[in-house]
């Protein structure tokens, strides 16, 4: 084998590789002190390769990194296996693509691939999330929903009740069971004759019996017909009673007759449901309140005479503070000075209104007590009214200004018949009082806190056994 001559790329001569001597193509014998064989002459042709020359500069370099468009001529021709066709690149190109595809969509594809036989438990955790170490919002809105709105407890399930079964039922497999009996026992004998004979008389019995105590079991409902003719003819029978009994207590001698009717359209038209209607009228005709009207009633009572003996007692004690601050005054002065006190309490000018601190506060413990009273009925009354006819709970200061307004207009006419007159008003302040006015209870004693709770009693056998004593 001949070693051709090399280009050295570090001195730039020609030589022979490392290899200056000829070696025979087939000789066996080792030439100088190596030994010659084929793996010897392959890994030497194999080092003659690699060497680039001026021939194949690109010898000796990888194929693959080349590109494939920038391969030599020579390159291909030696190797052309290493060439990579374009179909093979868009075949890698399309398989990198569908591995981006799988590697992105990879839990949609698992949740497809999933088999049907597979149970829902498993489903459920493969197509959950992956848990993160953090509870998702969803979850927690969800937990805090179901603690707070607990299922409510399952009651247990009653168990069925067969109704009782009716009397004639009863009755009628009582006779089906002693009629088998007893059919039973005629089968044995041979007469038929005398079998039905026992049949017939067998019936008799039991239609005796059922008769016998058909009254004991049913009671009074069995003079009671199911039927409407039954029901009709009973309630007509009952409505007769009532007439008959009402003409007797007279009721109808004083009945209006030979009057119309008043007609109504809501009694003409066949449109609308005239039963509420009705109600109203029976309710109107009989003078019947609902009970929120009647406590209304007696809650403005209240009211008006609470108001009515303030304004008494205010006029009294105005009429005797006009007459100590003017009491050298004639009549006519005494009105111009009151005109004045008048106008202010219209301007609302408190410098000049005609008030009484004293006589405020002196009754001022009394007017809490009687509108603490009041508010409970306006309460009571709030509990049963509806909202549009509810009433405002009563203050002491607001009472007081209106009590002012509404006497100021007639203080003229109670000065001049206290003067004039003498007998309207007692010039004594300490008899002014509400409590001397209200209600119309003047003439009554009037019971203190200490009269009621401080007085010692007795009790009520110890009265009796006075009673008796003094009898003796």
């Amino acid at each position: 084998m001949i070693i051709k001559s090399r280009l050295c790329y570090k001195c730039g001569r020609t030589g022979t590789a490392g290899f200056s001597r000829l070696v025979p193509a087939s000789s066996g014998k080792p030439v100088g002190n190596k030994q010659d064989s084929a793996m010897r002459r392959r890994l030497e042709q194999l080092a003659e390769d690699a060497y680039p020359s001026s021939e194949n500069p690109e010898a000796g370099k990888p194929v693959d990194a080349l590109p494939y468009n920038r391969q030599t001529p020579a390159v291909t021709e030696s190797a052309p296996s290493a060439m990579v066709d374009e179909s093979d690149i868009e075949k890698l190109i399309r398989r990198i693509e569908g591995s981006e595809f799988t590697n992105q969509y990879q839990k949609e594809i698992g949740i497809s691939q999933i088999p049907k036989y597979v149970g829902k438990q498993i489903k459920d955790t493969a197509m959950d999330d992956v848990w993160t170490g953090d509870e998702k919002a969803e979850d927690t809105v969800l937990r805090l929903l179901m603690d707070k709105h607990k299922p409510k407890r399952t009651t247990k399930v009653r168990p069925l009740i067969t109704p009782p079964v009716p009397l004639r039922e009863r009755v009628g497999l009582a006779k089906e069971k002693s009629l088998d009996y007893k059919l039973h026992k005629i089968s044995n004998t041979d007469n038929a004759k005398d079998a039905a004979k026992t049949k017939t008389s067998s019936e008799e019995e039991d239609r005796h019996f059922a008769e016998l105590y058909k009254e004991r079991l049913l009671g009074p409902s069995l003079l009671l017909s199911d039927s409407f003719v039954g029901v009709n003819n009973s309630i007509t029978a009952m409505a007769n009673q009532r007439i008959e009994e009402a003409k007797q207590r007279g009721e109808f001698n004083n009945v209006t007759r030979g009057k119309p009717f008043k007609r109504d359209f809501n009694t003409e038209n066949a449109y609308l449901d005239r039963t509420e209607y009705h109600l109203n009228n029976i309710l109107k005709r009989q003078d019947a309140m609902p009970p929120w009207i009647e406590k209304q009633g007696s809650v403005d009572a209240a009211i008006r005479k609470f108001r009515e003996s303030l304004d008494q007692a205010w006029r009294k004690r105005a009429i005797v503070l006009f007459s100590d601050r003017f009491p050298k005054s004639d009549l006519e002065e005494k009105l111009r000075f009151l005109n004045k006190y008048i106008k202010a309490e219209d301007r609302s000018n408190r410098s000049e209104q005609l008030r009484d601190f004293e006589w405020e506060e002196k009754q001022r413990k009394y007017l809490k007590a009687k509108l603490r009273s009041l508010n409970d009925n306006i309460r009571g009354y709030n509990l049963q009214a509806p909202l549009p006819s509810q009433k405002m709970y009563l203050d002491i200061e607001k009472e007081l200004k209106l009590a002012y307004k509404r006497v100021a207009p007639a203080l003229p006419e109670a000065l001049k018949r206290h003067v004039l007159g003498g007998n309207e008003i007692d010039t004594q302040p300490q008899n002014t009082s509400i409590a001397s006015v209200s209600l119309g209870y003047r003439d009554l004693h009037q019971r203190t806190a200490q009269s009621t709770y401080q007085v010692p009693s007795e009790s009520l056998g110890k009265m009796i056994l006075d009673l008796f004593r003094k009898e003796r």
